[in-house]
């Protein structure tokens, strides 16, 4: 991590900036976390007041209007009694935290220094608790608290930025926490079978073969991690290897997923095993989404396409973060057809990204001088990257998106 400590212990906060996407919004949250100075994956609830400064410094810090900051500062607002003697409920944000963990109506909280009542939901991550007795802090309740305090500070913006992965990062969260609430707990088998679960319906099925080779291990299906590790070489080695626009088009069959074992001896793991695989690979994942590769290929296909983040990423994760069969693909959606440039794979043609680029510049239809309607994109030819509206391209072009005149 690039995190550095003051001499108080404490980690200097990044300030937070406007319109951010959701990726680089999950990068703060890990950022966070490990300025809560976690202890074997978890963070005991004595220092949960240090938690809460934490959020208070997120909300001061945050460049949201003051009615966005106002509805922030609820999350850490007591909740006052219903009826005389009711001492009233902790702040929603610690609780949130702490799920799991039952305050009586009347009873105090941890942050004011005193023991809650009650105890945590067997095999919540978010209410187990230590040698002492501790309820203790776990990574995936406090990525869920988080990610609802920055939420209501405005981050992420939405508005098309947000990547296919982030949504599905938060699926993968909620469905872990489910599993860990069960009378049986969050197993390596259970990790390694969702993991495959979430990359069979990926945008970005690439981002998944980590944790899912990890969780494989874990689990100690060493047959499917290795299946795992071979399909990672081939589309690594299929997204980087020049040839052919079609051959750039086709993926490796993935691995089926590892059928889900209940019973046996297979115990649950615990919130350091959990963090250990987890906490690197989305650390990763923020990273090279916000300023990695990914970001830099993401950029690239919008700035020629003028399409959304959104858009994108979900090109590119469909070809293997090809930039070049990104674009193709945007384009031939964008005349309608199945394939990348609307027609079949053995009918494509010579391809320049400076030719489609060009039409940033182009207001009228140079065949019928025609302005592009607003929201209306224009179309680019595909033997002369000439650029022309939606409906003289298909005045011109056969049904098979082949020009007349090279028919």
């Amino acid at each position: 991590s690039s995190l550095a400590p003051d001499p108080s212990g404490s980690v200097a906060l990044p300030g937070l900036r406007a319109g951010r996407i959701a990726m680089e919004v999950l990068g703060w949250i890990l950022t966070d976390w490990e300025a809560c100075r976690p202890s074997d994956g978890s963070i005991p609830e004595d220092r949960l007041q240090e938690v809460m400064d934490r959020a208070t410094a997120r909300i001061l810090d945050a460049p949201a209007p003051s009615q966005m900051q106002q509805d922030a500062y609820t999350l850490l607002e007591p909740e006052a009694g219903e009826a005389m003697g009711d001492g009233g409920r902790p702040p929603l944000l610690e609780r949130m935290l702490l799920r799991g963990r039952a305050y009586a109506h009347g009873g105090s909280s941890p942050s004011s220094g005193a023991a809650p009542g009650g105890s945590g939901l067997a095999g919540d991550p978010g209410a187990g608790a230590d040698a002492a007795g501790l309820a203790q802090i776990h990574f995936l309740r406090f990525w869920q608290a988080w990610q609802e305090l920055l939420r209501r500070l405005g981050q992420p913006n939405g508005q098309g930025n947000d990547e296919p992965l982030a949504e599905e990062l938060v699926i993968f969260r909620d469905t872990l926490l489910r599993h860990a609430a069960s009378s049986e707990g969050l197993t390596g088998q259970k990790l390694a079978s969702e993991a495959a679960a979430a990359r069979a319906m990926s945008a970005d099925q690439a981002a998944w073969l980590y944790l899912e080779e990890a969780a494989g291990r874990l689990s100690g299906n060493a047959q499917h991690a290795a299946a795992v590790a071979s399909f990672a070489s081939v589309t690594v080695a299929a997204a980087t290897a020049a040839g052919s626009a079609a051959s750039r088009g086709r993926q490796a069959s993935p691995p089926p997923s590892p059928p889900l074992q209940h019973g046996g001896a297979i115990e649950a793991m615990g919130p350091a095993e959990l963090c250990g695989v987890l906490l690197g690979w989305l650390h990763e994942l923020a990273e090279d989404y916000s300023q990695g590769p990914r970001a830099a290929k993401a950029r690239a296909v919008m700035d020629v396409c003028r399409c959304t983040r959104r858009e994108a990423c979900f090109q590119l994760g469909a070809r293997s973060w090809d930039v070049e069969a990104a674009m193709m693909g945007y384009y031939g959606k964008a005349c309608g057809g199945s394939s990348p440039l609307g027609g079949s794979a053995g009918s494509l043609m010579s391809w320049s990204s400076q030719g489609a680029k060009l039409r940033q510049n182009e207001v009228d239809c140079p065949i019928c001088c025609e302005p592009y309607a607003t929201g209306a994109k224009p179309v680019v030819s595909r033997c002369c990257f000439q650029v022309l509206c939606k409906s003289c391209h298909e005045r011109l072009t056969q049904p098979a998106g082949v020009w007349p005149e090279t028919a």
